[in-house]
């Protein structure tokens, strides 16, 4: 993905968490496309033990081929993300899990260790409700240690 491309395609928490489930996999962007565009269902059976659904992601492939394609290879942002959905997206798309890698709260993230590339991506495709703040950084092992916080309402 190109972490630089500010005009990024919007897709739902849904969608993104089926493309990184489909990439942690071990599909290729190539085959994930390919097989999500022809509608084979039977590619994705078995990804995250069966807990996915990826019937919305073909449905989407076969509507808009375009669109996907451009998440797929361009980068995406997420129109809205929950925050179990984001530590679910976490979870996949970096091996970052809730417990092990930072504790498990229950409206924000803290404590979570990143490289800069993966912040950066992190930045750009999470909603931007979401504020991701740097609390500390590691130089000598390239890790930063941010927190995830939701917009403060002002009304």
């Amino acid at each position: 993905m190109n972490a630089n491309d500010q005009s990024r395609i919007k897709v739902s928490q849904n969608t993104a968490i089926l493309i990184e489930a489909a990439r942690s996999s071990g599909l290729s962007d190539e085959t994930l496309l390919h097989e999500a565009k022809s509608g084979n269902i039977e590619a994705f059976q078995g990804i995250a033990e069966g807990e996915l659904d990826f019937h919305n992601l073909i449905e989407n492939a076969l509507e808009n081929p375009d669109k996907l394609e451009q998440a797929v290879r361009h980068g995406y942002q997420i129109t809205f993300n929950t925050i179990n959905g984001m530590k679910y997206y976490i979870g996949l798309t970096y091996g970052k899990l809730r417990e092990r890698d930072y504790p498990n709260l229950s409206d924000r993230i803290e404590g979570l260790k990143l490289r800069q590339e993966e912040l950066d991506e992190l930045r750009l495709s999470l909603s931007p409700y979401w504020i991701i703040t740097e609390t500390a950084r590691e130089e000598q092992q390239d890790r930063i240690t941010v927190s995830i916080t939701g917009q403060q309402s002002t009304s």
